[in-house]
């Protein structure tokens, strides 16, 4: 999982995305889907760059 993590935060980067405001968050479990053992979240705050 981290390796995909990894990945997204590096694809973010390359599209301009400020690091300071990009953030993961796993979902608790009474927030998944009934089939999911595991899910995450990435938000970032507007505007994406500067």
């Amino acid at each position: 999982m981290g390796y995909f993590l990894g990945r997204v935060y590096q694809f973010l980067l390359k599209v301009g995305a400020n690091p300071s405001k990009i953030r993961f968050r796993q979902h608790m479990f009474n927030e998944m889907a009934h089939y999911a053992c595991d899910c995450w979240m990435q938000n970032s705050s507007p505007p994406m760059a500067g």
